[in-house]
């Protein structure tokens, strides 16, 4: 039986970064699947690609990575559902 969800190389190439983007994402900002089996691969939902598109497009806008991360993580899910080419504006606490 298929795991559910995503690989992080599966989101990787949807959202345009390198896997070690990802897995870097996660180990630094806290930007991992929503849900972890001990002894399983990480497996992402729908709601994480979101999260993790957001972190990218506020990245390439030129968003510090850490307040970037802290944005996407705060962020609702259809407040993270920008449209594409839409600039972001960081949120400033």
């Amino acid at each position: 039986m298929p795991e559910a969800g995503l690989s992080a190389g599966e989101v990787a190439r949807r959202i345009g970064v390198a896997v070690t983007t990802i897995r870097t994402w996660d180990q630094r900002y806290g930007l991992g699947p929503s849900h972890r089996e001990p002894g399983r691969h990480r497996r992402y939902s729908e709601q994480d690609l979101v999260r993790l598109e957001l972190m990218r497009r506020l990245t390439t806008d030129g968003v510090d990575a850490a307040e970037a991360a802290r944005i996407a993580k705060a962020t609702s899910d259809s407040a993270a559902q920008v449209p594409p080419g839409r600039p972001l504006s960081p949120v400033h606490a």
